[in-house]
């Protein structure tokens, strides 16, 4: 998930250089996690197909973006399953999550 460092409503309540920093953010968020290689935790073989971000606020007036990585090979859930991908994926420990964000961590230093 990525947040505004300052409260906003809505993505249309950032200044034009917050818009500017939030969307360098994206595409390296986006990045990191494409450019997983075989082999390290995470689903299947850990690599993945693509990433999708989904913008939510249901009123609650607060600005933020949450990242799905689908699975490269998990072609069945696309579309409608986005939100449900992890209802419908093997489990995965909780070493495994901590191991996949200090993995994401790693990339988005470099």
């Amino acid at each position: 998930m990525l947040t505004s460092v300052r409260h906003a409503k809505s993505v249309a309540d950032l200044t034009p250089e917050e818009a500017a920093t939030f969307g360098v953010m994206c595409g390296r968020i986006t990045k990191a996690l494409l450019d997983r290689p075989a082999g390290p935790v995470g689903y299947g073989d850990g690599r993945v197909g693509r990433v999708h971000m989904h913008f939510w606020g249901d009123g609650g007036e607060h600005f933020h973006v949450w990242f799905f990585p689908r699975p490269l090979g998990y072609l069945d859930l696309r579309g409608s399953y986005l939100v449900e991908w992890e209802e419908l994926l093997p489990s995965a420990s909780e070493d495994q999550h901590l191991a996949a964000a200090a993995d994401l961590r790693t990339r988005l230093t470099r």
